[in-house]
């Protein structure tokens, strides 16, 4: 990890409700990292997004100055760290007003966002009074991408006594394995699509060596990022196409080699690899947290789109970890057209708000709440007269 210059706290207070200590930071230094890592480790059920990695690696990828003031609340109890809130602060304008917002870091396009803290005690000290406590202004605290069942949707579901909003968004997708029961880890998954993709698997290895490769060793990592790039770049992403891949977008390059070269505790990175006669056709980048493995990413190469070499590579995964006792899921984090194929769970995704009871803050959110409930009405009323059409149209 590289190191930041130590940053001392902007904001400290303590005592009252429940004799919690507020520390407001404005760096991930090595002093909060080793803290947050201590922390992590005691997180029941944690996940990818809630360890530092996830934030310091987009910290080291992308300006941040861009968003905003970035900075971290701790909630300590005697010593003992409850939560790490990675936020950043900004001031917007809406219909003609100063609005003074925080948000969760960060606005990723992977869609999903979680808070370090534990679901055990959820947060004894709601959101809203953490900022004000820490002497934070804030208008609005804007809470996006929080999947159900996180902690950061628990501790939102917590805040109670606020004007708060909560919208679907979109699904993050998942699999869930059967450890320990061989082919049975496959129960919640599509047969037809599972027979299909062994199929295609059949066929294509009629054309030679077709081999998977797990790579989970430093150097290996290294050897499968560099793949991933150049076959990536060479397909309609690449050089020849949209140039939208990695290779063309510092950035992000930056961010997915940060998470899997560093050497992250609790974090396993993972390069799949799918080879034909030696000459690799599809690579996955995924990353072992908790009791998940997450797919970052996943490109193949192009003259091999109709035997679907990412469904194939998927599959081989799903074999490698059926009986792996520590992996109860695979996500695709996302929740795209091409992963429904295999009858994942969908988990809801929400964007959440709650608005401060200050002036702007009852006006913002008295807004938000009307105009959502315009929306629900304009959604019910066309979904009434598309009923009406088709009804027309079958008589």
């Amino acid at each position: 990890m590289s190191e930041t210059r130590a940053a001392a706290p902007i904001a400290t207070t303590a005592g009252g409700e429940a004799d919690l200590t507020i520390v407001v930071q404005q760096q991930l230094d090595a002093t909060l990292a080793a803290r947050w890592d201590a922390f992590y480790a005691r997180i029941a059920e944690s996940s990818l997004f809630q360890h530092r990695a996830w934030i310091q690696a987009y910290l080291g990828a992308y300006d941040s100055s861009a968003l905003g003031e970035v900075f971290f609340v701790v909630v300590e109890r005697a010593g003992e760290t409850l939560a790490i809130l990675p936020l950043y602060r900004w001031v917007q304008h809406q219909w003609g007003l100063p609005v003074h917002s925080v948000g969760l870091l960060w606005n990723t396009d992977l869609g999903v966002r979680d808070l370090p803290l534990n679901a055990a005690d959820v947060l004894p000290l709601s959101l809203p009074k953490a900022l004000t406590r820490a002497n934070i202004r804030w208008d609005v605290l804007e809470l996006a991408d929080l999947p159900a069942g996180s902690n950061a949707l628990r501790a939102f579901d917590a805040s109670t006594g606020w004007t708060k909003l909560a919208i679907y968004h979109h699904d993050s997708n998942r699999l869930r394995s059967l450890p320990g029961q061989g082919d049975e880890c496959f129960a919640h998954i599509a047969k037809d699509h599972l027979k299909k993709t062994r199929k295609k698997w059949r066929k294509l290895a009629q054309q030679g060596a077709l081999q998977d490769e797990i790579l989970d060793d430093a150097a290996g990592i290294r050897r499968g990022f560099d793949t991933f790039l150049a076959l990536e770049d060479a397909g309609w992403k690449g050089s020849n196409g949209n140039k939208t891949s990695l290779q063309w977008d510092a950035p992000q390059r930056r961010l997915y080699e940060t998470l899997l070269s560093e050497n992250f505790p609790g974090l396993q990175p993972i390069v799949a690899l799918l080879t034909l006669n030696d000459v690799t056709i599809a690579v996955n980048l995924c990353i072992r947290a908790g009791n998940t493995l997450y797919m970052l990413k996943i490109c193949y190469d192009d003259n091999y789109q109709e035997h679907s070499p990412g469904n194939l590579l998927l599959l081989r995964l799903l074999e490698r970890y059926a009986n792996d006792a520590d992996i109860h899921y695979i996500s695709f984090i996302t929740g795209g057209d091409w992963t429904h194929r295999w009858s994942p769970e969908r988990i809801p995704v929400y964007y959440c708000w709650l608005y401060n009871k200050t002036f702007s803050g009852l006006l913002v959110g008295t807004l938000a709440r009307i105009k959502n409930g315009l929306r629900k009405i304009k959604h019910r009323l066309q979904k009434q007269e598309d009923g009406e059409k088709r009804e027309i149209i079958s008589t």
